[in-house]
């Protein structure tokens, strides 16, 4: 049996990064500006803190995995 190629965890990683990245993105511009009047189901500072501790982790992982 031979060695199994790289790309497939790697491939792996980046999709989970970027999704945590770019959902948290979009969640706090969406708690941040209310559009059409929806509002977060957490108070609005753990939502503010949720979300950019989770783009911190997700910039933290792609920074690890470089």
């Amino acid at each position: 049996m031979g060695r199994l190629p790289v790309w497939p965890p790697l491939g792996s990683g980046f999709v989970a990064f970027g999704s945590l990245f770019a959902w948290s993105a979009w969640k706090l511009s969406v708690a941040l500006f209310e559009p059409g009047g929806y509002t977060a189901p957490e108070p609005l500072p753990l939502a503010v803190d949720e979300h950019v501790a989770a783009m911190g982790a997700g910039a933290v992982w792609r920074a690890a995995s470089a």
